[in-house]
């Protein structure tokens, strides 16, 4: 009789572990989430590996859910940065609103290790076949910005 009860209690919480598992890998997930871009920092993913979005203005709603500070880039495949945001601490938070026109872009974080351990995505912003035409430069010239 206890080597049942006992099989029955190992069930049971191999059950509970499976859903903490679960419940945090779900937690962990950004991307697009209604009209907006959701960006979850943390060691070491920016929560999503590739998002496509319309072209226009686009809200980015950027949390840092890791333990180390963390920053959000979003440059044009040209290299030009529309967005820095500050370094931000764990459990801070950022919403942002940034006008993209149609390309591909990198997002990634800056902190320097960060972006080769991981910390980047692709967000394709309109038709991928659409060229990207850029005027201007620099990290903050024509729309872009600190945030």
């Amino acid at each position: 009789m206890w080597k049942h009860l006992d099989k029955a209690r190992i069930l049971v919480a191999a059950a509970c572990v499976g859903s903490v598992i679960s419940g945090t890998a779900v937690a962990q997930v950004g991307g697009i989430v209604g009209d907006g871009l959701k960006v979850l920092l943390s060691e070491w993913s920016i929560g999503f590996a590739s998002a496509n979005v319309d072209d226009g203005e686009l809200t980015v709603n950027v949390s840092n859910d890791g333990s180390a500070q963390h920053n959000l880039v979003i440059e044009s495949a040209a290299g030009r940065r529309y967005v820095q945001t500050p370094l931000l601490n764990p459990g801070e938070s950022r919403t942002l609103s940034v006008e993209l026109p149609a390309g591909t872009y990198n997002l990634y974080c800056s902190v320097p290790g960060h972006r080769p351990a991981g910390m980047e995505a692709t967000l394709t912003v309109g038709a991928a076949d659409e060229p990207q035409v850029e005027e201007g430069g620099g990290q903050t010239d024509g729309g872009g910005g600190y945030y």
